[in-house]
């Protein structure tokens, strides 16, 4: 009965995202503070420091990878790192 309604409501969006960032701020640890937004299957990280930036972009394949694991599934295809 919750899944119906969470579905009806157009709930399912935000919990996958929340479930998403949460996961995320576990693999990232120092790097979790940047905001993070989840939009159809494609999970954008906005990072200030060109620093920290760089180091995502050399660790993006790695860190969907087990993004994905730690998930249980497939939830995020791609990551745009800004």
């Amino acid at each position: 009965m919750l899944n119906e309604f969470i579905s009806n409501n157009q709930f399912e969006a935000k919990l996958t995202e929340a479930r998403v960032i949460s996961v995320w701020k576990d693999i990232a640890g120092p790097f979790s503070e940047a905001g993070i937004r989840l939009y159809k299957r494609t999970m954008y990280v906005h990072v200030a420091s060109p620093a920290v930036r760089n180091e995502l972009l050399m660790q993006r394949t790695q860190m969907l990878r087990l993004l994905n694991e730690k998930l249980g599934e497939p939830l995020v295809d791609q990551m745009i790192i800004n």
